[in-house]
């Protein structure tokens, strides 16, 4: 089935929004986050000459965090990726998708774990948008941050003792990322190097890793969500 119907894409979302809890960041306003952006990209790419499946992009952006709240471990996987992908599996199979498509969405759901590689256009477009706010506004993103630590200690994680020593190590794990070129393969064959992202993104996380407690405290949307401990 390479070309879902509309009502398709619809069971879709409505089946993938069941696996998304209440959740400060990994929520389901997330997801809309992510697809908004997708969307706005991909026209931006065709006239660069890059080809992909929207419809991939799509599922893969709805089923990327499924289940987050859920201990991957616990349910036989090895990370949360992978129980992502595995839901998805079951989900789009049973809508009727061929093998082939569903590959397709597994390998850009799996790209967004830390050190996988993005095999594909359209998983080099999951993880962009994935990513996306951490190019875009420092403010936003200085607030995702927030969002991140509240949902940690929700999740039943420690935090480091200070907002210093947290934004330090956010800003370490996410360069990770970015280490290897936000890169698109054309119909022609050339390679169409998303250099600008990486840039903005690059110098965000640069002053999120400089950043602490009294920065966060100048953000309005931040003040009553700052972890109590980080206070004292």
């Amino acid at each position: 089935m390479n070309n879902p119907s509309p009502d398709l894409r619809v069971y879709s979302e409505e089946l993938a929004k069941t696996h998304y809890t209440n959740l400060d960041y990994h929520n389901w306003k997330h997801v809309e986050s992510m697809r908004k952006y997708a969307n706005k990209r991909i026209p931006d790419l065709g006239r660069l000459g890059v080809t992909l499946d929207a419809n991939v992009v799509d599922d893969a952006i709805l089923w990327h965090d499924a289940d987050f709240k859920l201990d991957p471990q616990e349910n036989g996987f090895i990370s949360k990726e992978a129980l992502a992908a595995a839901t998805a599996r079951i989900n789009l199979l049973d809508l009727g998708h061929d093998e082939e498509y569903v590959e397709k969405v597994e390998t850009a759901i799996i790209a967004t774990q830390l050190g996988q590689p993005r095999p594909s256009n359209e998983a080099t477009l999951v993880v962009e948008s994935d990513l996306h706010n951490v190019a875009g506004p420092r403010k936003s993103f200085l607030i995702n941050s927030v969002l991140l630590a509240n949902e940690q200690l929700k999740l039943g994680n420690s935090l480091p003792t200070s907002a210093k020593s947290f934004m330090e190590g956010s800003a370490k794990f996410l360069s990770n990322y970015f280490a290897d070129p936000f890169s698109y393969i054309a119909d022609d064959g050339s390679i169409i190097e998303q250099g600008s992202f990486t840039n903005k993104a690059m110098k965000n996380i640069r002053t999120i890793g400089r950043s602490g407690l009294n920065e966060l405290q100048k953000i309005p949307e931040c003040i009553n969500k700052i972890p109590d401990q980080w206070k004292d």
